[in-house]
């Protein structure tokens, strides 16, 4: 099974530094689409003053397991949040818990969930840590590390309050068909590590990586208003190697071919918070749309 498909595991919370580089976007008031993947994305989206976003993912259960982490911010306090999402506690995902939030889910969430607790045999503990999620970097402190929204109390109610009256629209596709079904420009568009799945994405094709820049990155352009950014692609752990997995991760590839999509280019680098990379910088890329 491909890495991201119709019914992959499920990041619980992000794995990037998302606190390293979405201080820099200026998203107070502004339009954002963004990949919903763990939801951590959208959460601190909202936390830095975005007026709206819309999510988009492959992966439809990410889509269920982010409108149950929404409701969850919104009905839950700090303290309480952290004792059902958080995997090192004996509380995880408690059945009590789910059904004091569940109201508001939609049909579809509310199938999904009751059923998987009925599977586990109502049993919170072992769902949070059960076949649903995806465990790599599953801990909880990184999950602070990163995540703005989480800081502190005060974080969290200032993103609550944020969102509280905000109706989430969650888009099932993948991002080659994306454009399709995008009704709406956008301040910022936030595309995660994409970028690193491109030879997947365009698995019979060598220039994969240049036809994700040209086919997916570059037609966002027209949804974007004026001065708007895409965040194209984040790399984990960016220093200079004598072999690169990805093209992306490539100094020379990725500013010669992300730097002529038309845009300005920039860079954003920042700590790296994944385990034993810690001496390390990610970061991000910045086209930000000319005006024209």
């Amino acid at each position: 099974m491909p890495i991201f498909s119709e019914r992959s595991k499920v990041y619980p919370f992000t794995t990037e530094n998302l606190a390293g580089y979405m201080k820099h976007l200026n998203l107070k008031d502004k339009k954002v689409l963004s990949i919903t993947g763990s939801g951590d994305h959208i959460l601190n989206s909202f936390y830095y003053g975005a007026s709206s976003v819309v999510g988009f993912d492959i992966n439809s259960l990410a889509s269920l397991f982010a409108e149950l982490k929404f409701n969850a911010l919104r009905k839950l306090d700090f303290e309480d949040f952290k004792k059902y999402l958080f995997v090192g506690n004996h509380q995880g995902m408690d059945f009590e818990v789910y059904n004091s939030i569940k109201e508001g889910l939609s049909k579809s969430c509310l199938s999904f969930f009751d059923n998987l607790y009925e599977d586990y045999g109502f049993r919170g503990v072992d769902l949070r840590k059960g076949r649903l999620f995806n465990k790599r970097f599953d801990f909880d402190d990184l999950r602070i590390r990163s995540n703005p929204y989480l800081f502190s109390r005060h974080n969290f109610e200032k993103t609550k309050s944020n969102i509280q009256d905000k109706n989430i629209l969650l888009i099932n596709s993948n991002v080659r068909d994306l454009h399709s079904k995008l009704r709406d420009n956008f301040d910022v568009i936030l595309l995660s590590n994409l970028a690193d799945y491109s030879q997947q994405i365009y698995s019979d094709n060598t220039n994969h990586f240049n036809l994700f820049c040209k086919k997916i990155i570059l037609p966002m352009k027209k949804y974007l208003n004026e001065r708007g950014v895409i965040c194209s692609a984040y790399v984990y752990d960016s220093r200079k190697k004598e072999n690169y997995k990805n093209p992306v991760d490539n100094p020379c590839s990725r500013r010669n071919i992300m730097g002529n999509l038309g845009m300005d280019y920039r860079e954003i680098v920042f700590d790296s918070i994944v385990p034993e990379k810690e001496n390390a910088s990610d970061l991000v890329t910045i086209l930000t749309k000319k005006n024209e």
